[in-house]
């Protein structure tokens, strides 16, 4: 008796479809949930450019918009630089390597809580308002 030859399988095996299937499925989930997760994200972050100091210290800080700082201290004067990272994070650098944090919010645009990294030690600075300009008076009709 001779053996019939058998015909080669023709197809593809369901075991690899299920596995591309699955990968591309994982993969378009993650991006679905990442662009959904980055939608809600609203980032805003309160300037501080301008003059804040800290009530109860005799500490003065000057946020200048060139990114540079001028620490006062009592007598002590520093410059330093400032940035703001991409989640509202404050870093303030002093020229003596002092490094300090704090984490702007923007329903508090007027204070923060300057944390100063070594030591953990918060200290509270409020913005200072400008002097206000004088209302003038209306001119008077004669």
């Amino acid at each position: 008796m001779s053996m019939q030859a058998q015909e080669p399988k023709k197809g593809v095996p369901v075991a690899r479809v299920l596995m591309v299937l699955g990968t591309i499925g994982v993969i378009g989930l993650v991006l679905l949930g990442t662009r959904g997760m980055f939608s809600q994200i609203t980032l805003h972050t309160p300037p501080v450019v301008g003059e804040w100091e800290s009530p109860g210290k005799p500490w003065h800080l000057s946020f200048r918009p060139d990114k540079t700082v001028v620490s006062k201290n009592g007598p002590v004067q520093e410059l330093g630089t400032y940035s703001i990272n991409y989640f509202g994070t404050l870093w303030v650098k002093l020229g003596g390597g002092r490094l300090y944090t704090a984490e702007l919010h923007a329903d508090m645009p007027n204070r923060f809580d300057l944390i100063e990294t070594d030591t953990e030690v918060p200290t509270v600075f409020k913005r200072i308002e400008g002097p206000q300009p004088e209302a003038s008076a209306p001119a008077q009709v004669r």
